[in-house]
């Protein structure tokens, strides 16, 4: 370079190197406003934390993270406004994400924001004004939903916002579409306020639609066999069950338990009205099992409710001969003697068992059933004898 043209070259230098500096100041001077300014958020001074946003602005007005936090903070100064002084920081809060969306229209917090702040628009004013509302959030939360059509929580609040509209037909359709891609979020739509015959149904068919292009079929199949037994669908419970514990075990294995599946099944048959084939998911459930007395404690349950002690009796018996069962086998056979109130049999069961040996579990029950038949003498007997076994 000749001596001409370096003192232009410096001064070139110098003029880059000082906007640059400008700039990464800028910058650096606008984030902290902006980090100052969410730390104000959250202790709730929305009006210092928007004052701040507003410096922030200054030196960096295309920054699409400033308009979304100023969005956000006036939308909750509106919300703590009573309903006559609300409307103008909500109006505030509109322009900043309208803003933030024109900078950055991919950005679905944004987006949110900015239906959300539509929808309290749109609620608070009919409440001030008695001319037409100009407010209207549904396009908002439509295109939210297209620019993010896979994120659950976005579909809820579009969801709680038809509900709170009343467009059931729109409301139908999105139920469909949120339980055809997330089939688990069945159970939250149980809980919700908007719960009806028809959500229901709305919410099975996206289930089915699930199903039918494989999607999370584990969740698909576990929500169609609540629905179904629901509507009391044996049939189809026992096929979805099955399913179900099909895709579980590949995905989630060390989940499966094989006494709970069977007693599960079992149940279901016994539900059908077959009962041979819940007698063989029960056995298998007792082969699995790490305690027989839980298990069995729960297949009677399961025979009491439908109330058929006497087929329990008759799967007891078949068991009997099982050398790990059969303590708990003269047990629960004792205790179902003495709910059909077939106190002589019972009786008869546990003084043969003390012929064998004496057993202070067996003279309990023999207390039990003298207190049942108001025998006093025998059942103060039983008790002193259990004293004695060993």
């Amino acid at each position: 370079m000749t001596p001409k043209y370096r003192p232009v070259f410096i001064i070139l230098i110098l003029i880059i190197f000082s906007s640059a500096s400008y700039l990464l100041g800028s910058r650096f001077i606008s984030q902290i406003y902006l980090v100052k300014s969410k730390h104000l958020i959250k202790e709730n001074k929305y009006e210092k934390a928007i004052a701040f946003l507003k410096k922030a602005q200054r030196y960096q007005p295309n920054d699409p993270l400033i308009y979304k936090s100023m969005g956000y903070a006036y939308h909750l100064l509106g919300g703590e406004k009573p309903i006559f002084d609300a409307l103008d920081p909500e109006k505030l809060g509109k322009e900043a994400y309208m803003r933030g969306i024109h900078l950055n229209p991919l950005d679905t917090e944004t987006a949110l924001g900015l239906a959300k702040v539509e929808e309290r628009l749109e609620n608070l004013y009919p409440l001030i004004h008695s001319t037409k509302n100009p407010y209207n959030a549904l396009p908002f939360y439509q295109r939210l939903i297209r620019l993010a059509p896979n994120m659950p929580y976005y579909h809820k609040a579009f969801i709680d916002y038809l509900y709170q509209i009343k467009n059931l037909h729109l409301l139908q359709k999105a139920i469909t579409n949120l339980t055809r891609m997330y089939p688990d979020e069945y159970n939250w739509l149980k809980k919700q306020a908007f719960w009806s015959s028809e959500v229901g149904l709305a919410a099975k068919k996206g289930i089915q639609q699930a199903i039918v292009q494989k999607i999370s079929l584990s969740h698909a199949h576990g929500a169609m066999q609540s629905i179904l037994l629901e509507e009391k669908n044996w049939k189809g419970a026992i096929y979805h069950y099955k399913k179900f514990w099909l895709y579980r075990k590949r995905t989630h294995p060390k989940l499966y338990d094989a006494t709970r599946y069977h007693l599960e099944l079992g149940r279901l048959y016994m539900e059908k009205g077959e009962p041979s084939e819940a007698e063989k998911q029960f056995f298998t459930a007792l082969f699995f099992s790490k305690s027989i007395e839980k298990t069995l404690g729960r297949i009677n349950r399961v025979y009491k409710k439908k109330e058929s002690l006497e087929q329990f009796l008759q799967f007891l018996e078949k068991i009997k001969d099982r050398p790990a069962l059969s303590n708990h086998i003269i047990l629960f056979t004792v205790k179902t003697l003495i709910d059909l109130k077939k106190y002589d049999q019972a009786k008869k069961l546990l003084e043969e068992r003390n012929r064998q040996k004496p057993d202070a579990l067996a003279y309990y029950w023999l207390a039990i059933i003298a207190e049942k038949e108001n025998n006093l003498n025998a059942a103060e007997a039983a008790i002193h004898n259990a004293s004695l076994a060993k």
